[in-house]
């Protein structure tokens, strides 16, 4: 994190895989929200002042060749990111679970070993983030815009 500290980004963009729900990091769970909020807190404090983004976590099938439980994964680590991200404001929640859930590829195709996406799904991440910060951009764009036409 000091590293992307001292790049001093104007997006952050952080996304959790499926190791938070191995057994033995599940242990810790109780501490997901409140460590998830300290580096949320961490990036906002970087003088660039990034927007931060957090991304659901993907999907991970429930036969998968690195044994995690589904199950942990959906009922906790991604509820508390979806709830810890409409607990605080200067968070946007990006659904690349959704993007894979409505995918016309199969789950199985996208997923190599049933957790981590293949280049096509790397893309399908990447292109939700990319729509995410432009649809923001132009938003600030239009209101910059506006904000023109009403001082001149």
């Amino acid at each position: 994190m000091i590293k992307a500290k001292q790049f001093e980004p104007d997006h952050v963009i952080i996304m959790f895989g499926a190791n938070a729900a191995k057994d033995v990091n599940f242990l810790h769970v109780a501490e997901f929200a409140h460590d998830l909020h300290a580096m949320v807190d961490y990036f906002k404090q970087i003088p660039s002042l990034p927007k931060v983004w957090v991304c659901k976590p993907l999907p991970i099938l429930p036969r998968n060749s690195l044994a995690i439980v589904s199950g942990n994964f959906e009922t906790n680590i991604k509820q508390q990111i979806i709830k810890v991200s409409q607990e605080d404001k200067d968070i946007t929640l990006v659904d690349v679970y959704g993007v894979f859930r409505r995918a016309s590829t199969k789950l199985e195709h996208l997923l190599l070993d049933g957790v981590h996406p293949n280049a096509e799904g790397s893309k399908m991440i990447a292109d939700e983030i990319f729509d995410k910060i432009e649809r923001r951009a132009k938003l600030c764009m239009k209101r910059v815009i506006n904000c023109t036409k009403i001082i001149y």
